[in-house]
């Protein structure tokens, strides 16, 4: 059985490499809004076209609302205000613009392509943009009245956004436009359309990044790299190692509990139990085999009197922010009450305490080791 279980746990490992560039995280509990504004130079190919070509390029301004569905992207609403236009050749002066209305769809092409990325590269994320909407647009020679019309636009683009701090990006931006009119600036073209391209910077502000984990500042999590089955099975057999004298220690810690005489002072050092319960990245939830852990634990509490208050005390690994991890290991902490409440353990002698990311009891460079830190402990006194 032990050997079973330590090859399919390799083969699990080994999957889990395979596959971990199309993994994200549980984006359930992160920040996800996020405001950008941006400033664009551009291009549009109309007719009439103005004379010089360095004429044809003009300032654009805009700004963009996303709602970040988790690190492999979001959707968004962008407002844009392009003018267009300048000096033709016949000497008149062409006055126009556009006033775009896109929703739009960003995939983090980081996040897919190159998952685990360390140093510098860790804070930069480049994303692909694709929308379509509705443009505004108007045209007017020299002193005449405006002319507006209305017309389908689409844009697909590029951008690097390089994470300055939790809650501020600086980007750099490039678009390309399609219009589904040719009479951007009054005369039709032969395409049957116009075109714009754009090129620009922008500040993103990133709501709630104080706080939670912004979906934007998480690359994905993927397993260490391993170059062949054998290493897999070697980590396989050390996670089982380590499985099973946790558990040794645990059983014996619990069969001390069980046998010590009610009226016999407790002589446990503390913490009496350390990563016993573990959690799954970003989540609260208790596993099954947690649930058994705190069911043996509960009936420990329910029969010896001896013990009048039992401190919980949850743990994080060192993934987000410290204000975010200090939130989740408190949760983490009360959803092991909760169990042990709901298991007669009187909630009058629990108490619950969150230690963030503050006390590893491994590193956090490695999957393995993040998982132990994602914990439970607990002292009886």
């Amino acid at each position: 059985m032990k050997r079973i279980t330590i090859y399919t746990l390799a083969i699990s490992m080994l999957a889990g490499t395979a596959q971990a560039q199309s993994v994200a995280p549980d984006a359930a509990d992160m920040s996800k809004w996020s405001l950008k504004v941006q400033a664009t130079a551009n291009y549009f190919r109309t007719a009439p076209a103005p004379a010089s070509r360095l004429a044809r390029i003009h300032p654009g301004f805009g700004a963009a609302l996303e709602y970040g569905l988790s690190p492999m992207g979001g959707l968004g609403l962008e407002v844009m205000y392009n003018p267009y236009g300048g000096e033709l050749s016949n000497g008149s002066d062409l006055n126009a613009s556009t006033l775009d209305f896109m929703p739009y769809y960003s995939l983090n092409l980081s996040n897919l392509i190159a998952p685990y990325r360390q140093g510098f590269w860790e804070k930069v994320n480049i994303y692909s943009e694709t929308g379509a909407g509705i443009g505004f647009y108007g045209h007017a020679l020299d002193n005449a009245d405006r002319t507006n019309k209305q017309t389908l636009v689409a844009r697909t683009g590029l951008s690097v956004a390089y994470r300055i701090s939790d809650r501020w990006d600086l980007g750099l931006e490039s678009q390309y436009r399609y219009y589904d009119r040719s009479d951007l600036a009054g005369q039709s073209i032969g395409k049957g359309f116009s075109e714009g391209l754009a090129a620009g910077v922008s500040l993103r502000y990133k709501f709630g990044a104080t706080n939670r984990t912004h979906v934007r500042n998480v690359r994905l999590e993927r397993p260490s790299p391993n170059n062949s089955f054998n290493n897999c099975l070697n980590a396989a057999e050390k996670r089982v190692r380590d499985l099973e004298t946790n558990n040794d220690r645990l059983l014996a810690q619990l069969e001390a509990l069980k046998n010590r005489p009610a009226h016999e002072a407790p002589k446990v050092e503390a913490p009496v139990l350390s990563y016993a319960i573990e959690f799954d990245f970003d989540s609260n939830n208790l596993t099954d085999a947690s649930k058994s852990t705190l069911d043996a634990i509960a009936e420990i509490l329910n029969s010896n009197d001896v013990w009048k208050k039992v401190t919980i005390y949850g743990n994080t690994d060192s993934i987000g922010t410290n204000a975010y991890n200090q939130g989740l290991s408190e949760k983490r902490a009360q959803a092991v009450k909760s169990y042990l409440v709901e298991q007669n353990v009187h909630a009058d002698k629990l108490v619950c305490v969150g230690n963030g990311e503050e006390k590893p009891i491994d590193t956090n460079d490695t999957v393995e080791g993040r998982q132990r830190n994602r914990r439970v402990d607990f002292t009886l006194e």
